[in-house]
């Protein structure tokens, strides 16, 4: 952009980037320094299952004042946000019509969080010659771009999102902060509940432009206030709350930063920050307060208050656990009710992971050792360290000793005590885990292989989601959760398209379905055909007939991931290639088999698995010698 001093208000338009930004004066700052604003397009996008970014790209936007790069803007001071998109660019991510335009959003990436964050977002119509179009057609054929305009709080990179099929709480407002009036005195952050929010994280700093780190977490979505009493006299602390929902796994935009100073001592008797005063005052001072969800109301000047809140604290604690195990006690007679057969054990590909970390992980780090971690805690394996990830953590180490809460140092992060406490608790009770890999992945899982035509991943639903599942072998359900981002890892490395670690691994994206249309169109690899011990080639079928007459004892439950003899076993008497493996060709062979016996049906429980009552079949087959 054209430099401005950062006391003036800010402009900068490029259409060739196709974005346009006006930002407030004193925005970057007030000591009359140059300014200057950048924009450019990058596809170095992060992944995060919260997003399914549009066209696959977004806008990277960065702001300079005085040599030194400015990422967030200063407390109250906001930037208006334009992103232009083409009819082409939309159509790229199958979105051709006003109802699919009206449902995007404009998110933008906090390194704070290290998520993405969902905007306000009005949509403008235009014409080729940039006017607007006021009666825009349903199929956007009078359209030839769509502006999209946002409002945002920090520089980073903003782009356009559809629905993941989950919506985060809306941002709270009406946020303040209110020091107390005697030195030493909590702080008292307030908001307006959010609708939908089942808690609120509260970030804090001492700049109003600094990294704002998680600072707590308040459980109950009717919760409005939080007392911070770990402040110290003359500082001002900022603070930034955010709303989340599903555990913690849909998060808003965060608020713009409040301030308020605790008292410093010898201070001049008034009210903090309002320089004295010392006269009468026609209401009491505001006292230091936390609310609870049922209305309770603890001072935290009053006796006994940390007991109390204790207390409280511990009985809210129960009362969540207990409403977590209704509704899946609720979840789990809903399914049980759908068949009058005996359901089975329906498991997730591989078994414990490794509780064994080399090396520290916190906010922000990402891989396989995370996706370990996030198993080991039961959070959803993104492989992301985010703040899900981070609260449960926290809950490990208080439940475990590890820290005495989840604001004492080092808590949320995997540190060395961390790492040893859980190699502990684990390491006794983990079985062998081999990773799996994908078992003739192309023509030979009897699917075929589907066109993907836009960006796939955690949070995705559709028949074309629903059509790579079943491609790759897993519970084709229409939505894209951990278990398929595992398949389509595995088909990642198998072709070398993405490694642990690497922009877009575990997604679908670009590369990925470039491959999967080269093998729709014919350029599959041949499954590997098994030999026997003279290295003579053997067809499943011989080998088979050779060595399966009877149904083999199988005594555990085995899915799509499981190895061994037993798999072994259950392939020659199913007529599969012997390769030990459990993959998508068995899977096929076990659903034929319980079709045939009645066992189950396709999108019943354990459908595919071999569980109790198709073990139990095999057993009876295997003790009368029947084929």
């Amino acid at each position: 952009s054209n430099t401005f001093t950062d006391t003036a208000a800010g402009s900068f338009t490029d259409g060739t980037v196709g974005v346009g930004i006006n930002l407030d004066s004193n925005a970057l700052g007030a000591s009359g320094n140059s300014s200057y604003l950048t924009a450019k397009e990058t596809s170095n996008i992060p992944e995060t299952a919260s997003v399914n970014i549009v066209a696959d790209k977004a806008k990277d936007i960065n702001a300079y004042s005085g040599g030194s790069q400015v990422k967030n803007l200063q407390s109250g001071k906001t930037a208006s946000i334009d992103l232009t998109y083409t009819k082409t660019e939309l159509s790229s991510s199958n979105v051709d019509t006003t109802t699919e335009v009206a449902n995007l959003k404009m998110v933008s990436y906090s390194e704070d969080k290290k998520e993405w964050e969902a905007l306000s977002t009005v949509a403008t119509y235009l014409d080729a010659d940039g006017n607007t179009v006021t009666s825009p057609s349903a199929d956007l054929s009078n359209v030839t771009s769509v502006k999209f305009t946002a409002v945002g709080t920090h520089f980073s990179a903003y782009a356009l999102s559809s629905p993941t099929g989950a919506e985060p709480p809306s941002t709270p407002g009406g946020v303040s902060a209110t020091a107390a009036t005697s030195v030493g005195g909590a702080i008292t952050v307030a908001w307006s509940t959010s609708g939908g929010a089942e808690g609120y994280y509260l970030y804090r700093d001492t700049n109003s432009t600094g990294s704002f780190a998680l600072y707590a977490t308040v459980v109950g979505g009717s919760t409005a206030s939080y007392a911070d009493s770990s402040v110290s006299g003359g500082t001002t602390y900022y603070y930034k709350v955010a709303a989340y929902a599903d555990g913690g796994s849909q998060e808003s935009a965060a608020s713009s930063a409040v301030s308020a100073t605790s008292p410093a001592a010898g201070g001049g008797g008034g009210a903090p920050g309002g320089g004295g005063g010392g006269g009468s005052s026609s209401s009491p001072p505001a006292r230091a307060q936390r609310i609870y969800p049922d209305g309770t109301i603890v001072y935290l000047d009053e006796p006994g208050a940390a007991a109390k809140i204790k207390e409280l604290d511990a009985k809210l604690s129960a009362e969540e656990k207990t409403k977590k195990l209704a509704l899946a006690t609720t979840k789990t007679a809903a399914v049980s009710s759908e068949s009058s057969r005996p359901s089975e054990t329906l498991s997730v590909a591989g078994q414990m992971p490794s509780p064994v970390f080399i090396r520290d992980l916190s906010r922000g780090a990402r891989g396989d050792d995370v996706r370990r971690l996030q198993a080991l805690l039961g959070v959803e394996e993104t492989g992301l360290f985010g703040p899900l990830t981070e609260k449960t953590l926290k809950a490990f180490q208080v439940k475990h000793g590890i820290v005495k809460s989840g604001v004492a140092p080092g808590a949320g992060k995997l540190g060395p005590a961390t790492r040893a406490r859980l190699a502990e608790i684990f390491g006794s009770v983990r079985e062998s885990s081999p990773a799996p890999s994908v078992e003739s992945t192309s023509a030979a899982t009897g699917s075929p292989v589907p066109v993907i035509t836009r960006r796939l991943s955690p949070g995705s639903r559709g028949d074309d989601v629903k059509a790579l599942q079943a491609f790759l072998g897993v519970e084709s359900s229409g939505y894209f959760g951990p278990q398929t981002r595992r398949a389509v890892e595995a088909f990642q490395e198998k072709y070398g398209i993405a490694k642990a670690g690497a922009p877009g691994y575990g997604d679908v994206g670009p590369m990925t379905r470039k491959k999967l249309s080269e093998l729709s169109e014919g350029m599959v690899e041949s499954a590997t055909v098994p030999s026997d011990a003279n290295g003579v080639p053997v067809s499943p079928t011989r080998e088979a007939a050779l060595n399966s007459s009877v149904a083999p004892i199988v005594t555990r439950t085995l899915s799509v991931g499981s190895r061994g003899e037993d798999v072994r076993a259950l392939q020659l008497y199913l007529n599969v290639e012997s390769s030990g493996y459990f993959g998508p060709l068995t899977r096929k062979a076990v659903e034929a088999f319980q079709e045939k016996y009645g066992i189950a049906k396709a999108g019943a429980p354990g459908y595919g698995d071999v569980g109790p009552l198709t073990r139990a079949i095999l057993k009876g087959l295997s003790e009368t010698g029947a084929p």
